[in-house]
Parts: structure tokens; sequence; C-alpha cells
């Protein structure tokens, strides 16, 4: 075997351990692939022109975003959004967070009435047979991912009334008109860091 083997033998070694360190460390670095995504602060996803959609309440890049129907979204309920869980939510009293806050998408953590979720499960149906009819609309990624349609068909069953809490998402957008990265399409941010839902 020549120098010259035993160097390309070497590296390609290299380039293959690397990859599959890589992968062992972070395997969701496949799922991102492909995907356009907001970042870890509503600073970054700004700076990545991406745009709060109420529909989802999380920050979606500015292609999946449906400005329309965010808007006829908003129009239809005054909501109203509280900071913290033990509010009550028929007072009008400082702890309730105003429209402007809301949508300018710089909280963690939300509460409001119950009946908002079906309200929310049927514009995210609405945006949803909308790509489905219009190639102008295109899905994030957390309408792509079936848990969220499972989510609201259970809500719509069995009731919202347990549910309170809204807290920040960020989704991708597939450059694909229908791509889905199921549970890697959207996250969390917690403490700095992405956080996907459990696969379950």
């Amino acid at each position: 075997m020549g120098f010259t083997a035993i160097i390309s033998f070497i590296t390609a070694s290299l380039i293959v351990y690397a990859l599959t360190t890589a992968t062992a460390k972070n395997p969701l670095s496949h799922a991102r692939l492909g995907l356009e995504e907001c970042g870890l602060s509503p600073g970054e996803a700004r700076k990545n022109k991406c745009i709060f959609d109420p529909i989802i309440m999380g920050w979606v890049p500015g292609r999946c975003h449906d400005a329309d129907l965010a808007r006829d979204f908003m129009s239809r309920r005054n909501w109203t959004f509280h900071r913290t869980p033990d509010a009550n939510m028929n007072s009008k009293t400082d702890h309730v967070m105003g429209i402007h806050d809301l949508l300018a998408g710089d909280w963690d953590f939300l509460y409001v009435e119950p009946q908002f979720y079906i309200h929310q499960c049927l514009y995210t149906w609405k945006k949803t047979w909308r790509a489905a009819v219009d190639a102008a609309v295109v899905v994030d990624g957390y309408l792509a991912d079936e848990h969220h349609t499972n989510h609201c068909q259970m809500l719509i069953s069995q009731g919202p009334e347990r549910e309170k809490n809204l807290y920040m998402k960020y989704a991708s957008c597939s450059w694909g008109k229908h791509g889905s990265a199921g549970r890697f399409g959207w996250y969390r941010v917690i403490k700095g860091e992405r956080v996907y839902r459990l696969d379950v």
C-alpha cells in the first residue's frame, strides 16, 4: 500500500468516525437537514425573518406563515391571555397580557381559557386545508406533525377543560411542499436548548 493510499484510508476513516460521532452525540442533526428554522429566541427568530404566528402561538419561517388566516384567527374573538396560571380567567387586572405584547412573541408561557384550544384546532385544520388546495400555502413543521392533529381530535372529542397553558413554539418550514419532519418539525426552547416533544 503506497503513501497516498494510506493517507486516503486514514482520511476516509476519520471522516466516517467524525460523522458517526456527530450523529451519536446529536441524533437530530439529520432531521434538521432541509428545514428552515427560526433559532433559539424571539430575537434570533426575527433575525432569521421568522414571523410570530398566533395560530400555533409560535415562530414560523415567513414562507410558512399565512398572514390572511392569522388575521382572521385573531379577529374572531377577543381572548384574554394571562401571565400567571392562577389568574382568574374573567378578571382584567395587570397580569393580563395585551394583544400587542402577545403578538410580539417575547413570552414563554401564557394561560388562556380552555375553549381557545378548540378555536386554535379549527384554524390549524383550516390552514392545512388551504395548503392542500393552494400551492402558495406551505404548512409549518408544527402542523405537519401528526401529534398536533391527534391532540386536537382528543380535545374536541373529550373536551378541552384541562387545557389552560400555552407555550412558545418554534416551527420549521420544509423546503418540500408537504414535507414533515414529525416531532422534529418544531421545538420549544428551554434554557437555551431545543427541546423536541417526546416520541409518544
